[in-house]
C-alpha cells in the first residue's frame, strides 16, 4: 500500500507538472511571437531612421541606444555604426566564412548578419559583408602585374593585397582588413583590393607587358594611375603611390640606357 500510494503521489506530482507544462506553453508560443514580431518592429524602425533621419532629429536616444546585436561583444548603436561606416571599418558576417570567424576570435566589432534589426540597415550602412568578400576572393588570382603592384605599394608604405577577378559586382571591389593576418595568403595584408579582370588597363600578362624592364616598370605605373583613380585616394597618397612607381620607371628606363 505504500508503495502504491508513493507511486500515485509521484504519478500526481508528474501529472501535474505536464498540465502545468501545458498550461504555460500557449504563453511561450505567444511570448516568442511577441519578442519575433517586436524585433521586426525595431527593424523596420531602424530602416526608416536611416532613410529618413531628418524625421528623428528630436530623438536622439534613436541614435545613442546600443540596438544592433554583433557575433560577440556590447551591441553597436547606430550611431556608432555610422560613424564606422564612413571609415569604412563597418563589418557585417553570418560567421559563414573563415574570415568572420577569424575577425570574430580577433574581436573585431561585427555586426551580426543574421539578426532581422542588422539585414535591415547593414546594406544601407555600407557594411562589408565578410562572407561575400571571402567569395569574391575564391576566385581571384595573382599575376606579374599584380604582383609587382604590390611591390611598388609596399615601397609607399601600403601593404596591399592586389588580385584580378572576373564578373565582379563592379570594377573594383576593396576591404580594409579589420587587423593584420586575416588573409592567410598575405598575412601582412592591411587591405585587400580586386580589380574586374576584363579592364584593358588590368589584361597585361606576361605577353603583353614583354620581358623588358623598362616596359614592365611602365605597365606597372598605368596600372596603379588608374587603380588609384577608380579607388578615389586622396591627394597626398595617390602621389606617393605613383611617385614610388615613377622611380621605378626612370631607374629601369636609365638602367637599360647605361
Amino acid at each position: 500500500r505504500t508503495r502504491l500510494r508513493r507511486a500515485l503521489l509521484g504519478g500526481g506530482v508528474g501529472i501535474a507538472a505536464l498540465c502545468g507544462f501545458l498550461l504555460l506553453l500557449p504563453r511561450l508560443r505567444v511570448r516568442r511571437r511577441i519578442e519575433v514580431d517586436a524585433r521586426q518592429d525595431l527593424a523596420r524602425l531602424l530602416r526608416t531612421v536611416l532613410t529618413r533621419p531628418e524625421a528623428f532629429g528630436s530623438l536622439p536616444e534613436l541614435f545613442r541606444r546600443r540596438l544592433l546585436p554583433t557575433v560577440s561583444g556590447p551591441r553597436l548603436s547606430l550611431s556608432a555604426a555610422v560613424d564606422l561606416a564612413r571609415e569604412q571599418r563597418l563589418y557585417v558576417t553570418r560567421l559563414a566564412s573563415e574570415m568572420g570567424q577569424a575577425a570574430q576570435r580577433r574581436g573585431v566589432p561585427l555586426l551580426d548578419g543574421r539578426a532581422p534589426e542588422v539585414q535591415a540597415v547593414a546594406s544601407g550602412l555600407g557594411a562589408v559583408d565578410l562572407d561575400r568578400f571571402e567569395a569574391l576572393l575564391a576566385r581571384a588570382r595573382t599575376t606579374p602585374l599584380t604582383e609587382a603592384a604590390e611591390d611598388v605599394l609596399r615601397e609607399a608604405g601600403l601593404f596591399w593585397a592586389v588580385r584580378l577577378a572576373r564578373d565582379l559586382p563592379s570594377r573594383i571591389e576593396s576591404l580594409h582588413l579589420p587587423r593584420r593576418g586575416l588573409l592567410a595568403e598575405a598575412p601582412q595584408a592591411e587591405r585587400v583590393v580586386l580589380v574586374d579582370a576584363a579592364l584593358p588597363w588590368a589584361a597585361a600578362g606576361p605577353a603583353e607587358v614583354g620581358d623588358a624592364p623598362p616596359v614592365r616598370a611602365a605597365a606597372v605605373f598605368v596600372f596603379l594611375e588608374e587603380l588609384v583613380v577608380a579607388l578615389r585616394l586622396e591627394g597626398s597618397l595617390r602621389a606617393r603611390v605613383l611617385a614610388a612607381a615613377g622611380r621605378r620607371v626612370l631607374g629601369e628606363a636609365s638602367t637599360s640606357c647605361a
